[in-house]
């Protein structure tokens, strides 16, 4: 089997500095990763298709995930702290 052209592969959005991004409207995910924690979470070979459906597994039957670049920067990401109880 050929490897995926680099384009297509997580690898590039740290190549292109670009954030990824990942919702499901239905479930109300709707999350952006830097390039680098999403290379570190699910490797630099994986394609988008690839994650789309490995994620797609975890989400609940017909539920339409995205997982693609972003037009965000990563300095442009904000970090939500969380509310200690």
């Amino acid at each position: 089997m050929p490897k995926p052209s680099k384009d297509l592969t997580l690898s590039s959005l740290i190549e292109r500095n670009q954030v990824l991004h990942i919702g499901c409207i239905p479930c109300g995910k709707d999350r952006y990763l830097s390039p680098l924690e999403t290379v570190a979470s699910y490797g630099g070979l994986l394609s988008f298709d690839e994650l789309r459906a490995l994620l797609q597994v975890r989400c609940r039957p017909g539920c339409q995930l995205v997982a693609q670049p972003s037009i965000r920067q990563p300095d442009e990401l904000v970090i939500k702290k969380r509310k200690m109880p």
